[in-house]
């Protein structure tokens, strides 16, 4: 049976129909307050004496009733965290090194930037300079390209992990 495209009007029922679901889905979201605190707040009250079992109840704070409970997420402290040993430690970067001759391609290229600006910034400099500033970035550049590696490893991999 050869397959045959859905008329547009499908399409539009279908999509109706998605939405329609997507909207029974969440409808429960969107009826639920919004969160904070309670808008009327009972007056802050004298704590209880010390031993009564009233002070399991609501906390007020300037007027606010914060509620304690099973689902109240209390932060941990430093120390807490500090205990936490969860196997996860991630060693720091190792230094960043520079073969000698890597070092001396920036060098030339950043030495003949410094000519440039003298120069713009109106220093009277020799006029061999501006040939050592143009043989240097020619020299600097050259030399940063041909340290890049001329082949790669043939991976078809493209690094994109699920």
């Amino acid at each position: 049976m050869p397959h045959r495209d859905p008329s547009d009007a499908e399409v539009d029922a279908a999509f109706a129909d998605l939405v329609a679901q997507f909207d029974r889905e969440f409808d429960d979201h969107r009826q639920l307050p919004p969160p904070g605190p309670t808008p009327q707040a009972p007056p802050p009250q004298a704590p209880p004496p010390s031993g009564s079992d009233a002070a399991d109840g609501p906390e007020v704070i300037e007027g606010v009733v914060h509620e304690s409970g099973w689902r109240v997420h209390h932060a941990p402290d430093d120390e807490d965290l500090d205990a936490v040993d969860d196997g996860m430690d991630i060693p720091p970067l190792p230094p960043m090194r520079l073969s000698p001759i890597a070092m001396a391609g920036i060098t030339l290229i950043l030495g003949a930037g410094v000519i440039t600006v003298l120069l713009v910034l109106g220093v009277r400099l020799p006029s061999w300079t501006g040939w050592v500033g143009f043989l240097a970035v020619m020299g600097g550049t050259a030399l940063l390209l041909s340290r890049l590696p001329r082949h790669r490893d043939d991976d078809t991999d493209d690094g994109a992990r699920v």
